[in-house]
């Protein structure tokens, strides 16, 4: 059940194009990658095989400064896949091992889920909760290295 990660949003004054699905999809580009949020709801594993077909994978939040970039650039109110799966191993789902830590308090849980979203709100801007892999969210996507 290994999975990816992708994701993030600007537009420049600009309407986001649509992707294949029809989705829409916004891009920022940080270093040699970006982040893409898709805004159709999927489960982790078809938010996983989105990305993998379309980019690279889900997103794989490696620093503070990716994690600010996300948390600002995400509309505000949603909760999104990240490519963070807690039964598959320490590391992110492009395999990159997972150093930058940001759990909401009393997280992770074992009675919630396996695969991680963040919560995009004012309360806890951008923290890390688990979920059903089968429940269906907006997710990021990663894409370059």
């Amino acid at each position: 059940m290994g999975q990816d990660s992708c994701g993030t949003p600007t537009t420049k004054g600009r309407a986001p194009p649509a992707s294949q699905d029809g989705s829409v999809i916004y891009n920022l580009a940080m270093k040699d990658f970006e982040y893409l949020y898709v805004s159709e709801s999927l489960s982790w594993h078809e938010a996983q095989a989105y990305c993998r077909k379309h980019h690279t994978d889900l997103a794989s939040i490696q620093s503070e400064e990716e994690y600010e970039v996300v948390k600002n650039k995400v509309p505000s109110g949603h909760v999104l896949a990240i490519g963070l799966h807690r039964e598959l191993s320490d590391n992110w789902s492009d395999g990159v091992q997972r150093k930058f830590r940001n759990w909401l308090p009393g997280h992770p849980s074992l009675k919630s889920g396996s695969c991680v979203t963040t919560l995009i709100n004012r309360e806890n801007p951008g923290k890390w909760i688990e979920n059903s892999c089968n429940k269906k969210f907006p997710f990021i996507c990663r894409k370059g290295e």
